[in-house]
């Protein structure tokens, strides 16, 4: 929040919700509430996980109940520059080569020499294909020259049933990202346009090339124990900006937003929060040591 861009951003978010351009439920909303509108086409602009389309549907339950509207991502720029900057310097969120999830072998486990190797099997290109595509014989009977599985009809039209039978899911845990996702964007495209599935798609050639990627932030919550004398203001911190946050928001006047604002940096200062950035940036500087930044100013 002492980043005075985001600071801005926030300013222009109190501006629409004081010109009326989102309500007060945004903040209480449970899921299932979200879903039904999203469903239901009660929203104009949408910030929303694309992927979910796959578990919950929201966009072919759209399509099928209002054949005229569709959800899509905004283009030519997911995430629309400001003040004239370039879109070449905007990007959508920051991986690691870490990964996004983990599977653990717990201490209980009989043979973790057996579930190592099966772990290790999970991550190559073969076992890609089977989890996303199941067995040869039944999806699919044979691969082209680029080793890809010739589908026997698109994903689009598989009837749930016949994904729940061979257990197929393209957002495998545990698997390898680039033998998961380059397996999964080539075979999609192979297919009709028409029949394409939407959420590999727009994750192909328009989300992923906004990615960055960096390993300049792994770990860095992790230097500090929860039960800790800073991992206990961090929390009392964290709990303070979820409670009063929306406050600067939904704010009556430019002047009040700015006014809770302050409060909340003010508090976070008077409650150990310095300290709390002191070992995040000790992190961060010894990460960048050994992996460098890909941060320019």
């Amino acid at each position: 929040m002492r980043d005075p861009v985001f600071k801005e951003a926030t300013m222009e978010a109190n501006r629409w919700w004081r010109e009326g351009l989102f309500s007060e439920s945004q903040f209480t909303d449970t899921g299932e509430q979200i879903l039904e509108k999203i469903v239901a086409g009660r929203t104009a602009l949408l910030f929303y996980d694309h992927s979910l389309d796959e578990t919950n549907h929201f966009r072919r339950i759209l399509r099928e109940n209002f054949p005229d509207d569709s959800y899509e991502i905004v283009q030519p720029n997911p995430f629309p520059p400001a003040k004239g900057l370039s879109p070449d310097k905007i990007y959508g969120d920051c991986q690691g080569t870490v990964g996004w999830n983990v599977t653990c072998i717990t201490t209980k486990a009989e043979q973790p020499q057996r579930i190592f190797d099966l772990w290790t099997y999970l991550l190559t290109p073969e076992a890609a294909i089977l989890q996303m595509y199941g067995p040869q014989g039944q999806y699919w009977d044979e691969l082209d020259d680029q080793g890809r599985p010739i589908l026997k009809k698109p994903e689009a039209e598989l009837t749930t049933d016949e994904i729940n039978k061979l257990g197929l899911w393209f957002w495998m845990i545990p698997g390898q990202s680039d033998n998961v996702d380059t397996m999964k964007f080539a075979v999609n495209d192979m297919q009709p346009e028409d029949k394409r599935n939407w959420v590999a798609s727009t994750q192909a050639h328009i989300l992923t090339p906004t990615l960055w990627l960096s390993d300049e932030f792994t770990g860095i919550g992790e230097v500090i124990d929860p039960q800790s004398d800073e991992g206990i203001q961090r929390t009392m911190c964290e709990d303070y900006v979820v409670a009063n946050y929306p406050r600067v928001i939904m704010a009556e006047t430019p002047e009040e937003a700015e006014k809770i604002y302050q409060d909340i940096l003010d508090f976070c200062d008077k409650n150990g929060l310095p300290a709390v950035e002191e070992l995040y940036d000790k992190k961060y500087q010894e990460n960048v040591k050994l992996v460098g930044t890909g941060l320019t100013k």
